[in-house]
């Protein structure tokens, strides 16, 4: 999505569920912990998500914890002792249950998984979503969600 917020940033709203796959084993516990990076603020669980995503063949069920925290560890103004409690606690683990019961009432089988106003976008090239979005805001001639 970095490569469309940059140019249509201001005119749409991104909303982002977690929607972990079971065949991936550590794929729950990224979720969780990238939500706890979320409740000290959106930057640092874009932060999070991107370095999860750019690594995943890097990152296991047995190192996410650590390889998380370590990552964390690196972000400015980010408190790690706040964040392993969360993880300790699992306190998003409701959270992401919420978000998976969503996406299965949608019908999302697989990730990425897009909506603009409400239709499903099939591919997720930066052009072809830069593209829906701009037909989207001629046609409501407002704000796209």
């Amino acid at each position: 999505m970095g490569d469309i917020l940059p140019k249509e940033g201001d005119k749409i709203r991104l909303i982002f569920r977690n929607f972990p796959l079971p065949m991936h084993p550590w794929a729950r516990a990224a979720a969780e912990a990238a939500a706890c990076a979320r409740m000290q603020d959106d930057r640092y669980f874009w932060q999070l998500h991107d370095y999860i995503f750019t690594h995943q063949r890097d990152l296991s069920a047995a190192n996410m914890s650590s390889k998380l925290s370590e990552q964390a560890a690196g972000l400015e103004g980010f408190d790690v002792a706040q964040f392993q409690a969360c993880i300790d606690n699992k306190e998003t683990t409701a959270k992401v249950d919420r978000d998976v019961e969503f996406g299965k009432q949608l019908k999302v089988e697989a990730t990425p998984t897009l909506f603009i106003n409400g239709q499903r976008v099939s591919g997720y090239r930066a052009e072809e979503i830069r593209t829906l979005v701009r037909e989207h805001l001629a046609s409501d001639g407002a704000t796209a969600k």
